[in-house]
């Protein structure tokens, strides 16, 4: 028995929105994944505890070893701090401006 194409019409269109609506919710919850952990480890640049614990890793560094003389030990945190947030907030802003996402995404790797 043989159906037309016509008669399973709705049934592929419910299907293909419900692909549309999980494709919708796995990205949302990559995207989630990605900034959550950079918005709190950005916050925690700003504590006194990541100041001292991130001391060691910015002296040993060599591409990172010019942030003490530039903007001093708390200083440096901070400036760290920022640039986790703006990288967060830009991949945030990926969901609608797709060059926020590649500025984010740069800024981020």
């Amino acid at each position: 028995m043989f159906t037309s194409a016509t008669a399973n019409a709705p049934f592929v269109a419910r299907i293909n929105q419900a692909g549309y609506h999980l494709a919708a919710i796995g990205r949302a919850v990559t995207l989630l994944g990605v900034v959550l952990p950079l918005l709190l480890i950005g916050i925690l640049k700003f504590t006194a505890i990541e100041i001292e614990a991130l001391r060691p890793f910015i002296e040993n560094t060599p591409w990172l070893a010019w942030l003490y003389p530039a903007f001093g030990l708390a200083g440096a945190s901070y400036f760290l701090g920022v640039v986790e947030l703006a990288t967060a907030f830009l991949l945030v802003a990926s969901v609608r401006s797709v060059w926020a996402g590649v500025i984010g995404g740069v800024v981020g790797s």
